[in-house]
């Protein structure tokens, strides 16, 4: 049982049912900022002047910071959490429509790299954002149509080797399959009453209809669509609305993160530069004085671990691996796929140890490549400290995810800590 009813998993679920696209995620997390502090958007096309408050800024409608701010602390270090929007999926091709056999069906692209096998024979929605034409003016709509369609299997009697290590082809075989009667375009503009020849373009990507689940005999595990890496965006949000505004914290949200974060709205831009410049900018901070500033701060960057598969335990280190259910786990790397330094490690467990929180270690085998995430990339476009941590889960990148609730609550604890003392 949760004493604390801010980590109760019904408002991690919230998230995660109602966040199915970064849009969603970034209009979530906006109300929230505006519910808890009555934030202030900035643009980053205007002027801006700060005072003492809550501010956030969004790019391009899948990114957001936010930031508090204590004019009378503008020379203290930024707290920054950082994490990443986006999960890989299966993106619509909204006008490479064909039909066969009477039923029409729509081609994909792939973004970043899902495993593609779980996305057959499941109920699919179709969610993202939408433009269109009206009064001459561009206007756009979110949209989240559930059970839309089906990417069916072929029979295992036309095809025997389908448990042999079958190959999917990704333009042949993920077609997705949505009627008899109409075209899933001509589907989506009927609901939204707009005129064919009134849509300009639009970003859709398909996700699973099916919602987040507390599972287990003891109900201690969470399966989910996208808890890489909407689990960390909940766990920074979660800890920023849910601490005092007496430092200078920072929550980061960037975008594209399982397609490189070579983007503007992605890690590897200026954009966070940019934010904390203009602070202090904004702060009447000189640029020496913005430079001590940042050199003094800390990131925090959370993203999925891959905790022990109980089936494949001979991918794990036995001395390194990440055990669901036994806390936050700090990634370490040798050729720095992770930000983790020693210095920062001795840090944040410092941290944990005084807070009474789980840590966990994992370093790969030395014959298994490790992954990457946007901890390395914000390090180097900052030069602010950062360590890399997450919560360990299983089937990363597969259509639905399972986590620990007690593992997420730990990484929540962990992050208000740090916006609470520093660090």
């Amino acid at each position: 049982m949760v004493q604390d009813k801010t980590l109760e998993p019904k408002f991690f679920q919230s998230l995660l049912d109602n966040s199915p696209t970064p849009y969603h995620l970034v209009n979530y997390i906006e109300e929230k900022l505006i519910k808890y502090f009555n934030a202030q958007q900035l643009k980053l096309d205007e002027k801006w002047k700060i005072e003492t408050g809550s501010y956030y800024i969004k790019k391009e409608g899948t990114s957001l910071i936010a930031f508090n701010i204590d004019v009378k602390k503008k020379y203290e270090p930024f707290l920054i959490a950082t994490a990443h929007t986006d999960s890989p999926g299966l993106k619509l091709k909204i006008d490479a429509t064909e039909k066969t056999g009477d039923v029409f069906y729509n081609h994909i692209e792939v973004y970043g790299s899902p495993i593609i096998s779980t996305w057959l024979d499941r109920d699919l929605s179709l969610a993202g954002i939408i433009y269109f034409k009206k009064n001459e003016n561009i206007n756009s709509k979110l949209i989240n149509i559930e059970n839309i369609g089906i990417i069916p299997n072929l029979a295992i009697h036309l095809n025997r080797q389908i448990n042999e290590g079958f190959k999917y082809n990704t333009h042949d075989n993920l077609t997705v399959i949505n009627s008899t009667k109409k075209t899933i375009k001509d589907n989506i503009l009927e609901q939204l009453g707009i005129e064919y020849e009134n849509f300009l373009s639009c970003d859709l990507i398909f996700t699973e209809s099916q919602p987040s689940k507390i599972i287990g005999t003891e109900g201690e595990f969470l399966a989910s669509k996208n808890l890489d890496n909407k689990s960390g965006c909940h766990a920074i949000m979660n800890s920023y609305i849910h601490t005092s505004n007496n430092k200078n914290k920072i929550a980061v949200f960037f975008d594209n993160e399982e397609v490189g974060s070579l983007t503007s709205r992605g890690a590897d831009s200026n954009l966070l530069s940019e934010v904390l410049e203009r602070i202090d900018l904004a702060l009447n901070l000189t640029r020496e004085e913005h430079l001590i500033k940042t050199n003094k701060s800390f990131n925090i960057s959370i993203d999925s671990v891959h905790g022990i598969h109980p089936g494949y335990a001979s991918k794990h280190d036995p001395n390194y691996q990440a055990t669901l259910s036994k806390g936050v786990v700090v990634k370490n790397s040798a050729n720095f796929r992770y930000a983790t330094t020693s210095t920062g490690f001795a840090k944040l467990k410092n941290l944990a140890i005084k807070n009474n929180i789980k840590i966990q270690e994992i370093i790969m085998k030395a014959n298994v490549p490790s992954g990457t995430t946007i901890g390395p990339i914000s390090n180097a476009r900052t030069g602010i400290e950062t360590i890399d941590i997450g919560t360990p889960m299983w089937a990363m990148h597969s259509l639905r995810e399972t986590v620990s609730i007690a593992d997420h609550i730990e990484a929540i604890k962990l992050l208000r800590a740090f916006f609470e003392k520093g660090i």
